[in-house]
Parts: structure tokens; sequence; C-alpha cells
């Protein structure tokens, strides 16, 4: 057990070192929890294992904590402040600000730009987030945009700046956000098996 750990120590030492992040702490619990997802993973293979609701529960804490940290680590944001037709690249990707299209509601003002983000592989990829200005009282909200993958989730907000011609742009993506949430229905599913368990 004391060698696993060694593996998954060194495993995770060579991820961080390879994205220029090493901290101890993170290395840490990087290697904590490699060492409880693949012990779990070991427990869901062996034959005749009984306590499957513990496994199940640990194994969703292990991609829980797993989840959290990459996410924490590969997490990026790009701001900059655009108008109509101007770009912004980042990592060989770009953010172009197409146009802008205007609409009204009962009581408010929609503005909703129209956003492409072309990535390297030349995939195009349409983001429209809203600013809708109420009128009484006056009152800007921000309705962000998002795309959501198995991989990560993508989000696009905007804010007026100067005279509704120029907005402030944040881009947003976080990794694995989607496994949080699996893992923690995980959790609650090991939970429920032992508590269903207990009842017979």
């Amino acid at each position: 057990m004391l060698t696993f750990f060694i593996i998954n120590l060194f495993l995770s030492f060579f991820i961080l070192k390879i994205i220029g992040k090493v901290k101890l702490l993170t290395l840490l619990l990087l290697a904590a929890n490699f060492y409880l997802f693949f012990t779990t993973v070991k427990d869901f293979l062996k034959k005749g294992y009984k306590n499957f609701s513990q496994t199940v529960s640990h194994f969703g804490f292990s991609l829980l904590i797993l989840s959290i940290i990459l996410n924490a680590i590969f997490s990026k944001e790009i701001i900059a402040n655009l108008k109509v037709g101007e770009g912004l690249s980042f990592e060989n990707n770009q953010i172009i600000f197409k146009k802008i299209e205007t609409s009204s509601g009962p009581n408010f003002e929609k503005i909703v730009g129209v956003f492409i983000i072309r990535h390297k592989k030349k995939i195009d990829t349409k983001f429209m987030p809203e600013v809708r200005i109420y009128n009484q009282p006056e009152v800007i909200t921000s309705e962000a945009f998002i795309k959501t993958s198995i991989f990560k989730d993508r989000f696009l907000v905007i804010n007026p700046v100067k005279d509704k011609t120029y907005f402030n742009v944040r881009y947003q993506e976080k990794p694995l956000m989607v496994w949080i949430w699996i893992s923690t229905i995980l959790i609650m599913i090991g939970g429920c098996i032992n508590f269903l368990r207990n009842e017979k």
C-alpha cells in the first residue's frame, strides 16, 4: 500500500510539473486522492467484496476531490473591453464580437451580444450572453451564456462600459463541472444503499 501511495505521489508530481504549478499541499492532496480513487476501483473489481455502499461513496468522494482540484488548476478566465467587430486571441483561440441584437420586454430593454469562439481546430461556437436594463427601478443585470460538455463548462458574460458601444467581456472555462455533480450523486447513492440495507 505504501508503494502504491509513492507511485501516486510521483504521478501527481509529474502532472503538476507538466503544467508548471508545483505546490506541496496540492501535490499531497492530488496524491492522496489518486490513492483513494485507485483503491476504490480495485475494490469494485474484487470478487466477493460486500461493502458496496462504502465503496460507491468513497469512489464518489475521490471523484469529487479530484474534480475540484483539477478544476482549480485548469480553470481559465479572459477579461477585456471590446466593441462590435473586435476580437481577442488567447492560447491559439479567438473571441470575436460579431454584433449586437436589441429588443424590448414589458419593463426592460434587452441587449444580446453575439460572439464566436474560434478554436485552433477551426471550430466555431456561438455564444449569446444578455444584458437586461430594467426601467422601474433602473437596474442592469447580466445573463451568462453557458455551454456545458462532459469535460468542461464555458461561460461568457458581458456588461456595458461606455455608451453601450464598448462592453466588458468575461470568458471562463471550468473543467469537470459535470463530474462534480456526478460525484455528489454517487456519494448520495452510496448513503441510500447503506440506509436501505440497514433497514432490512
